[in-house]
């Protein structure tokens, strides 16, 4: 799986977004990136791939000395997906 994450996007009311491409093959480890202080909201996968319309939001998120780390679990193999993070600052 790959994960990349270049924007961070002020939202208003405190909520940012993170958006980027998402990719996983199937058997491959899930995806863990850190956030710093910031707290997540949501996190939704939509798969770009011909014919699917996969939507995932399954995921788990771990705080530990001040730095938020979430892990996106996967739901299938997906080729060309993209990935949106709804974060709070912490």
């Amino acid at each position: 799986m790959a994960i990349t994450l270049p924007k961070l996007v002020p939202l208003g009311g405190g909520v940012s977004q993170l958006s980027g491409t998402y990719s996983h093959t199937v058997g491959a480890a899930e995806e863990t990136f850190a956030l710093g202080s910031h707290r997540v909201l949501d996190v939704r996968v939509s798969s770009q791939d011909s014919g699917s319309n996969l939507e995932q939001s399954k995921f788990s998120e771990s705080v530990s000395g001040g730095t938020n780390t979430v892990t996106v679990h996967r739901l299938g193999a997906v080729t060309s997906g993209r990935i949106v993070v709804l974060v709070n600052a912490g």
